[in-house]
C-alpha cells in the first residue's frame, strides 16, 4: 500500500481573491468591456451558467490577475462553497472579491484533479470549519491556501480527473433528460385537459 502524500495548496498553486468591482467600474460604456462572473452563475454542481454572466465596464484595462484563463479554478467564497474549472467557454471572465482564483503549477498538480479535491468531503470539512469562525459565513482565501491536498502521481491525477469529467457529463445529461421529460409530461397533460375543456 502506497503512503498518501499531503501538501498544502499554497505549495502547489497561487491563490488570490478577485477584484473589488466598485474600484474599477463605470456606468459609461468604455472600450474595457468584460464578462462578469456573478454568484448566481456558479451552480452547485461545479458548472458556470452563462445565462447569469453580466457585462462589466472598467475605467481602464484590468490586470490579468483578475481575468480568468483556461485551467484556472474559481471558488465561491460564500455558501455553497463551490469550485469550478475554467475552460475555453468561460475564459476571460472578470471575477469579484466574492471568489478566489487558484492557478496550479501543472507539473505537480493538474487543475482537473484539484477540482475533484476541492469538491471532496475532505476539503469541504476543512472549509466549513473555517467558515464557522466567520459571522458572515464566508471563507478566506488564506483558508484555501492552507488546505491539505492528497497528491497522487500525475498519471493517477489524470485518471481521477477523467473519471470525474465523465461522471459530471453523465449527471448533466440526466438532468437534461429529466427536464425534457418534465416538459413532455406538462405538454401532454395540457393537451389532454384541453380536449375536455370546451
Amino acid at each position: 500500500m502506497t503512503k498518501k502524500i499531503f501538501k498544502k495548496l499554497n505549495s502547489l498553486a497561487t491563490v488570490r481573491t478577485g477584484l473589488v468591482l466598485a474600484r474599477k467600474s463605470t456606468e459609461d460604456k468604455t472600450p474595457y468591456r468584460y464578462r462578469l462572473l456573478t454568484l448566481r452563475a456558479v451552480e452547485e454542481g461545479g458548472v458556470i451558467n452563462e445565462t447569469f454572466l453580466e457585462n462589466y465596464f472598467a475605467t481602464e484595462k484590468l490586470n490579468q490577475d483578475y481575468v480568468t484563463q483556461v485551467g484556472d479554478i474559481i471558488v465561491r467564497l460564500t455558501m455553497p462553497y463551490t469550485a469550478v474549472l475554467i475552460d475555453e467557454r468561460t475564459e476571460k471572465l472578470v471575477f469579484s472579491s466574492n471568489f478566489a482564483l487558484i492557478r496550479t503549477r501543472r507539473e505537480e498538480l493538474l487543475p482537473e484533479f484539484l477540482l475533484c479535491a476541492l469538491n471532496s468531503q475532505h476539503a469541504r470539512k476543512q472549509v466549513y470549519r473555517n467558515a464557522m469562525r466567520n459571522i458572515l459565513g464566508t471563507i478566506q482565501a488564506q483558508c484555501l491556501s492552507e488546505l491539505e491536498i492528497v497528491l497522487p502521481p500525475i498519471e493517477e491525477q489524470r485518471k481521477i480527473a477523467k473519471f470525474n469529467a465523465l461522471a459530471q457529463r453523465e449527471i448533466q445529461l440526466l438532468r437534461q433528460l429529466i427536464a425534457a421529460k418534465e416538459q413532455f409530461r406538462t405538454q401532454l397533460l395540457e393537451t389532454m385537459y384541453n380536449q375536455f375543456k370546451d
